[in-house]
């Protein structure tokens, strides 16, 4: 009934702040654990460098990709953070 649906509705509603909310926390947190990540890394290599540092920006790529937030989904945000850090 539209009664029903419209309960429903206000229900989901009601969590869909919260979830949302959660869910850009966890999402600041893999940003900031990234930027760390870059920061260290120097940004000219020296030549004994250059081989670990690529490998490193390959990895950082692959953990976080553009819609990494789609690819890896909310309830495994969390563990990049871990991966980062």
């Amino acid at each position: 009934t539209a009664a029903e649906f419209a309960a429903a509705r206000q229900q989901l509603a009601a969590g869909l702040a919260q979830a949302t909310a959660d869910i850009v926390r966890r999402v600041e947190k893999v940003l900031a654990a990234l930027h760390e990540v870059e920061l260290a890394l120097p940004p000219k290599p020296t030549e004994s460098q250059a081989a670990a540092v690529a490998d490193i920006r390959a990895q950082l790529a692959r953990l976080v990709p553009r819609g990494f937030v789609a690819v890896t989904g909310a309830a495994h945000l969390a563990d990049l953070t871990r991966y980062l850090a």
